[in-house]
């Protein structure tokens, strides 16, 4: 299965690429193809997290930051590795095993999203912890188990009253892990153009509706439609020619640049920033993993890989952290040491509780997952 992890192989050959032609660029995708993994992506993650972290600091001090562009980040990674994966095992065996692929994404999100619901369910109602959100909790509750998070959170009920918010985003790419396999690998299995042209079709009707209505819902499937794209772009050897030669060696600390002011004008209140946020994010995924730089390096350090593989869990249990860390250092208003002082320790605490459910239900999970998808996959 390709996921953020160790280096394979071909690590260094399908990162040295762009710079000696077409045989070169050839060379350079087949290495692309047999990378099973891209721990640069893991950094991404990182940064995602921790943004998305300063998003839901109390007060206001991080507000012009943007921090909730992080989630348009992550649906841009999965957008990207979901089909990256399916066009993989579509090419390699003709066909993508859907029931395998439902079964290792089932194991991936459910069993960590489960546990941290059920302590939200003890936190609030049964221990009676933040009282004026039991209501909220109780109302979302029956959208939290059918992953219609969004829903309630949007378009039903004030999402700053109700714990566990955050999972609005799970509602959403809970929908695109089964829509998107099923339309572009089962409905135009063996047509890959039409499936970009659809993809081409759909992004073009998003932008559209976002730019001109600013819906939300939108711009998060914009994301992920761009991420799908690029996908099968560098799947092809024509596309992985093109990005490749935008993938030099200072693309990477261009696109960060870019992405840092961008994020500020989000914070800012430019709503066009908003359409350009997600395909900066594209540009600096092409800039991780097909050019070696210092920016690549420093996303594939240990650091950045341990954040970014226990990014999962820090999304899903930060709001927790930041109860705890705030009941001890009051929330401000200015960026001040004390406002500081509260992230690291909010991001400390939340890495230190992702960790322990990662090595005790989140990694298991993923293997059995991924056996029980084999045996699947072996099955049919």
């Amino acid at each position: 299965m390709l996921r953020p992890g160790s280096v394979g192989s071909g690590d260094a050959a399908a990162r040295g690429t762009g710079d000696g032609g077409d045989a070169n660029a050839r060379l350079g995708h087949a290495a692309y193809l047999a990378r099973r993994h891209f721990p640069e992506l893991d950094g991404l993650r990182a940064l995602c997290v921790l943004l998305v972290i300063t998003a839901h600091v109390h007060g206001g001090a991080w507000t012009p930051l943007g921090g909730a562009q992080g989630v348009i980040g992550f649906f841009v990674l999965s957008g990207f590795l979901i089909t990256t994966l399916c066009a993989r095992e579509a090419s390699a065996l003709g066909r993508v095993a859907l029931g395998a692929f439902f079964v290792r994404r089932g194991f991936r999100i459910l069993p960590l999203y489960l546990v941290v619901l059920a302590a939200y369910v003890a936190f609030v109602l049964v221990l009676g912890q933040e009282p004026d959100k039991r209501a909220g909790l109780e109302f979302a509750l029956p959208y939290y188990l059918t992953f219609t998070n969004e829903i309630a959170l949007y378009w039903s009920h004030p999402a700053g009253a109700v714990p566990f918010f955050q999972t609005w985003s799970l509602g959403v790419e809970e929908k695109f892990y089964v829509a998107w396999p099923v339309l572009a690998y089962a409905v135009l299995a063996g047509r890959p153009r039409a499936r970009g042209a659809v993809l081409i079709v759909v992004l073009a009707g998003l932008l559209v509706v976002q730019l001109a209505t600013g819906a939300a819902w939108a711009g998060w499937y914009e994301a992920l439609a761009i991420g799908c794209l690029l996908a099968l772009a560098l799947h092809a050897e024509r596309g992985y020619r093109v990005a490749s030669r935008l993938a030099g060696p200072w693309s990477a600390a261009a696109a960060v640049v870019v992405l840092v002011a961008d994020q500020l004008l989000v914070g800012g209140g430019v709503s066009l920033a908003r359409s350009v946020y997600p395909w900066v994010v594209a540009w600096l995924i092409v800039a991780l993993i097909l050019a070696d730089s210092s920016v690549a390096r420093a996303a594939r350090s240990r650091p950045a890989v341990l954040v970014g593989t226990r990014s999962y869990g820090m999304y899903l249990t930060h709001l927790l952290a930041l109860v705890v860390v705030e009941r001890w250092l009051r929330p401000t208003t200015a960026l001040t040491p004390a406002a500081l002082l509260s992230l690291v320790l909010a991001a400390a605490v939340t890495f230190g509780i992702a960790d322990v459910l990662h090595r005790t239900v989140e990694a298991p999970m993923i293997r059995m997952g991924r056996r029980l998808g084999d045996r699947a996959r072996s099955a049919t």
